[in-house]
């Protein structure tokens, strides 16, 4: 075992750190058994020779608690489940909601004037922490036992007994099974019989009869004057091999439900024990899956409930209706009643709140003067591979939505995610991925370290000396594992507590010489472990400040990450340590990937901003941006909003929200999340329209909502074989028929360099999209070019000088502008261009055309009329509408029939005239049907089959013929030209991994050759 560095972190700072985490010294058998403890043991002994001698030195170190205890609000509390017997406690994640409620009843007691039961359920790995505080706050002399996994037949007898006065048991036990041989059934259920029933032999005899149905019992032999252990065991047998024994009595919480109401068979009735539900959004299933029905039949049973959770409403009401229809079946007979009645209208789930939860609701901040920190927002681009590998799944139409969320999702997070091998228990997503890549393995092959890590590393090494990290994932498998690794890789010394790391706690057994004393002072009654004593039994042994179970694997970690300094963060999942655990030695929360709930994303903040804290507590969130984790943060945000409708107001909200709410719509179908499912062609046209004639003000209320990255990576996806690329291809074969030398050339509203691509030119490109530029610049770059490249409104260029240019192209521009902002954008095009020089304005099928021919006519002619008021002269040969008329099929090389899309081209030379410009010019059709110029991303149905006429459509086609149905006039890639342009890209193609091979990129291109000769 590796000593420890005492130079930087002295022994004795060290073991006072574990004496404030503990609040108390450990024993000598609790410091062996925590790995880092073991150490400082070691070095203790070393140094001192003796435990006991060195740690007197810290008796009195701190005390017990640092704060009043109890509170005012802890008694204020307690006087409310004792008044209103039924009661949601919905104070934030590290209010200190266990005391009260755990103290509550003694409260009840005092209140009946008898001896009440308390059953606490709760997540398995934090019923430790729960028998810690009883232990630490309870000072009268107490029974307690845990259920547990390897004795669940001897724990329930336990249980049974009736000085037992807390039974602890977790969600995931309640509805295990009770297996064993008949014969050890019959035994142990006799066993739990005689604990049930002790000194109240008539009363077992009653139930006896009741599960007999009245039959003889001279068959059993069993009369008044039977023992109870022969009655016991009569009822035993019939209760394991009955006909009427019911499922649930083979269960533990079956067998719990028969203890605690003493075998009563009516379901609805009400027994005198207390039951405290902790952490109770974790039991959610509206449909009383098994977890959720265990929970909900056994709180049913009981006259006093306190339920506890720091997020009432984690991300929609399915647990408030599991508890609707417990504490009122008389009107939400099942959970579905609660949702039903619930619709939209969240005033509701309000007066329910206000009937049942308790008030006020205390902040983590009112109670522990800790501030909740704000959620920052990280966000970075996936680097070049990434995103071929994210849109190859993006652009795939035979996924469905929720596979191809799921995969995008990985892909976010991590690329090598999705490599087939990784699905080895799932054929049919490993099939999927194999299909999707199919031809383009090579982008799967030779991943590096996800960009995600650069961010990470970013954020890790601005982390100030002596501070420490808590990074939480969705994810174990794939992600907690190497993220760990990389984080090691980088110096920093970190732990992992993921599904991998055991929560199970063990009974401590009691040793010997401990029995012995027990024995001698009258107090030994079978107990076997620690956690069997009562309270002054364990004063007897001195063992009261002693934990009553092990460490389990996850708590030895945990306990490492609280105590030693030399610990830098801790990975883990929001599903392993998101709720009931301290761990306020980290002040950094990295969440490092989006997790879809509300509450969860709460629950996780508070692990380190909560009682105990004393530094300023940091929240960040890492987001890929322009993917699905965008949509994911809205609807997270939306999901927040919801929530606190539900909670404080009376207004009704839509039935999409409402949906949300009660957790009915699949997350692939939440408005947030749908458009990021469309494939990049689909999505670029619908942002597309969503600023297609609003303008500046379109534009920018698009850029504040953070999707202009989107637009401009979805619109350059494949854009070499899109409708995008073919106007410029109209515009450059254009260019040549007028057979000038065009040296100096503007694009106007230029996208990613799109007519600088084309052309292979250098250019001088103006867009409003920092993205759209930035994409351009990286795409000229790959192709050798250079730009001039500029970001603002092409209506106003004052960094444009006047006459600079011999030609200005816009394509696909006008129509998105606003119509008051089209003529000066016509009169600072004039300014630029010098006199001779010429304008090219191409426009897509949505800009005019109409089902009224006439109309459409009309629109154009006008067009054509406007820009010569304005001063050009109209080249009539080239101006008018283009159809495509020939392609080359990239699979086969053969020609195509061309495309079914007619674009609009207008050409005009600058003249000397001043001509004329105002307000109504340059009309178009603006295509309403998906046009509204308000710059928000919500989804409208895209069908599979739809006409993608914006932007473009599957890799399959490269335009090269084009032809003027208004004029006659052909435009014709030249074969040379056309040949030289499609061997470059199958260059790309076969860089990008879209062709397996060089050998099937000279097949392809040998057919290409045939098809153009």
């Amino acid at each position: 075992m590796e000593a420890l560095n005492l130079e930087k972190h002295s022994l004795d700072d060290r073991f006072v750190r574990i004496v404030r985490e503990h609040r108390r010294i450990p024993d000598l058998s609790e410091m062996r058994e925590v790995p880092y403890y073991s150490k400082v043991l070691d070095s203790i002994l070393e140094g001192n020779g003796s435990y006991q001698k060195y740690t007197k030195r810290f008796e009195g170190l701190i005390e017990i608690v640092d704060y009043p205890f109890p509170s005012r609000e802890q008694l204020h509390t307690m006087a409310a489940v004792v008044e209103n017997k039924r009661i949601i406690i919905g104070d934030a994640a590290g209010a200190r909601k266990t005391a009260p409620a755990m103290l509550a009843k003694f409260g009840i007691e005092e209140e009946v004037g008898e001896k009440v039961k308390t059953v606490i359920a709760a997540p398995g790995y934090i019923i430790n922490n729960w028998i810690q505080k009883l232990d630490q706050y309870v000072e009268e002399d107490v029974n307690y036992c845990v259920i547990t996994p390897e004795d669940k037949w001897g724990d329930l007898r336990q249980a049974a007994r009736e000085d037992m006065d807390f039974v602890f048991v977790s969600y995931d036990l309640l509805f295990r099974e009770l297996k064993g041989e008949e014969e050890e059934e019959v035994d142990r259920t006799a066993a739990i019989l005689n604990e049930i029933y002790k000194d109240k032999k008539q009363e077992a005899l009653e139930y006896l009869k009741q599960i007999r149905k009245e039959k003889d019992l001279s068959d059993w032999g069993i009369d008044e004057n039977s023992g109870l252990e022969d009655i016991c065991l009569a009822a035993a047998f019939e209760n394991v091999n009955g006909d009427d024994n019911g499922n649930d009595r083979k269960t533990v919480v079956g067998e719990l439900i028969n203890i605690l109401t003493k075998n009563d068979p009516d379901e609805l009735s009400k027994h005198q024990f207390y039951f405290i539900g902790d952490e109770f959004h974790n039991v959610r299933s509206v449909s009383l899956g098994k977890k959720t029905n265990a929970f909900y039949h056994l709180a049913s049973r009981a006259e006093y409930i306190s339920l506890l959770s720091g997020t009432i409403m984690p991300d929609n009401i399915g647990n408030l209706a599991v508890v609707a229809s417990i504490l009122e079946p008389e009107n939400y007979p099942e959970p579905r009643n609660f949702i039903r009645t619930v619709g939209n209208n969240p005033a509701v789930v309000r007066r329910f709140l206000e009937k049942y939860e308790k008030k006020p609701v205390h902040t983590t901040e009112e109670v522990t003067g800790v501030k909740q920190p704000e959620i920052k927002d990280q966000a970075y681009i996936l680097n070049e591979n990434e995103w071929k590998i994210y849109q190859t799944i993006q652009a795939d139409r035979e996924l469905s939505p929720i596979d191809k969320l799921l995969l995008q999702s990985y892909v976010s997070l991590d690329a090598r995610l999705i490599k087939p091998e990784n699905f080895r228990k799932s054929s049919r997503l490993r099939e999927l991925v194999e299909s999707t890549f199919e031809g383009k393995e090579d982008l799967l092959e030779n991943l590096g370290n996800p960009s995600r890590y650069e961010v990470l590393e970013d954020l890790i090494i601005d982390i100030p000396n002596g501070e420490k990290y808590i990074i939480f994932s969705n994810y174990t498998k794939g992600v907690t594992g190497p993220v760990t690794e990389f984080l090691r890789d980088m110096g920093s010394n970190v732990v992992v507590v993921d599904q991998s790391v055991s929560s199970t706690n063990k009974k401590i057994r009691l040793r010997k010489k401990e029995i012995n004393k027990l024995e001698k002072n009258g107090e030994f009654r079978g107990q076997k472990y620690r956690i069997d004593l009562r309270r002054s039994q364990k004063e007897l042994l001195d063992l009261l400040d002693k934990p009553s179970l092990h460490y389990s694997e996850r708590d030895k970690v945990i306990l490492e990450f609280q105590t030693n300094p030399d610990i830098d963060g801790i990975v883990t999942t929001f599903g392993t340590l998101r709720e009931g655990r301290d761990l306020y030695a980290g002040n950094h929360i990295v969440m490092y990937d989006w997790c879809w709930i509300p509450g969860v994303l709460k629950q996780a903040i508070a692990r380190a901003a909560r009682s105990g804290q004393k530094k300023e507590c940091y929240a960040t969130q890492i987001r890929a941006t322009a993917t699905v984790e965008d949509g994911k943060k809205e609807h997270v945000r939306r999901k927040e909003v919801i929530i606190r409708e539900a909670e404080r107001c009376e207004n009704a909200i839509s039935k999409e929200d409402a949906a949300s709410l009660a957790g009915l719509t699949p997350k692939s179908s939440e408005r947030e999340i749908r458009p990021y499912l469309l494939s990049p062609w689909q999505l670029a046209r619908k942002l597309l329209g969503k600023v297609n004639g609003g303008g500046i003000e379109a534009m920018e209320k698009l850029v504040a909502s953070g999707y202009g990255g989107l637009l401009a990576i979805n619109f350059n996806y494949n854009w070499e074989t899109s409708l995008s690329a073919d106007r410029g291809k109209i515009v450059s074969r254009a260019m040549d028929h007028l057979g000038l030398d065009f040296k100096r050339i503007l694009e106007l509203g230029a996208g990613p360099a799109q007519m600088a691509r084309t052309l292979r030119r250098n250019t001088t490109v103006v867009d409003y999209l920092e993205d759209m530029i930035e994409i351009g610049k990286i795409e000229c770059k790959k192709l050798g070019i250079d730009i001039d490249a500029y970001q603002g409104s092409v209506h106003k260029m004052p960094f444009l000088g006047n006459r600079s240019y011999d030609f200005a192209v816009g394509s696909n521009i006008l129509n998105i502008l606003s119509q008051g902002i089209r003529p000066p954008t016509i009169a600072e095009t004039r300014r630029v261009l010098e006199v001779g020089g010429h304008a090219s304005f191409v426009f897509p099928p949505s800009a005019f055309e109409l089902e009224d021919k006439e109309t459409e006519r009309r629109i154009l002619e006008n067009l054509v009329l406007d820009f010569e008021r304005a001063g050009f002269d109209i080249n009539d040969e080239l101006t008018g509408r283009y159809k495509i008329t020939e392609t080359i099929e990239v699979e086969s090389g053969k020609k195509g029939k061309g495309k079914d899309v007619t674009h609009f081209l207008l050409v005009g030379e600058n003249s000397d005239r001043k001509g004329e410009i105002e307000n109504g010019m340059f009309e178009l059709k603006l295509d309403h049907s998906y046009s509204d110029g308000d710059g928000e991303l919500t989804q409208t149905k895209v069908n599979k089959e739809e006409k993608e006429d914006e932007i473009g459509t599957d890799l399959g086609e490269v335009s090269i013929g084009f032809q003027n149905i208004d004029t006659g006039l052909v435009l014709e890639v030249e074969k040379e030209n056309s040949m030289n342009k499609f061997r470059e890209l199958i260059r790309k193609l076969v860089e990008s991994g879209q062709v397996k091979s060089e050998e099937e990129a000279h097949r392809i291109m040998a057919n290409a050759i045939r098809g153009l000769n």
